[in-house]
């Protein structure tokens, strides 16, 4: 879907740009004053060298500006990467004490000789 509108937008701009390159191909001159360079260019690669460094620079401002974005986006995923590595410890450590705790569960009870009570009944409760 994403690739036909693509194609539904980029289409009419190449066709636009190639019937403006056809239409504007008479020359025109550059002096670049302070330097004793002129050039005869046509006056579609002027205006099309200027958008392709307009977009240049657009994108270059786009892509600086958002690197405080960026940044932050780095230090979120180490942070969630370390949470993770956290989480898996924790639980290999938390299964490993149930493994423990099932395991004394289950392991025979000793029995070893019998203890005395520690308040022996009364002469009365006896009688």
């Amino acid at each position: 879907m994403f690739k036909f509108l693509s194609w539904l937008i980029v289409a009419p701009l190449v066709v636009l740009v190639a019937v403006f390159s056809v239409i504007n191909r008479q020359p025109i001159s550059i002096d670049l004053w302070p330097l004793p360079i002129t050039a005869e260019v046509p006056l579609y690669a002027i205006v099309l060298g200027v958008l392709f460094f307009g977009v240049l620079w657009g994108g270059l401002a786009a892509w600086i500006s958002g690197g405080k974005t960026r940044g932050r986006v780095r230090a979120l995923t180490r942070q969630m990467e370390a949470a993770e590595r956290d989480r898996i410890h924790l639980r290999d450590k938390l299964r490993k004490a149930d493994e423990a705790a099932k395991e004394k569960a289950e392991a025979p009870v000793l029995s070893g000789p019998e203890t005395p009570a520690l308040n022996p009944p009364d002469k009365a409760d006896a009688a």
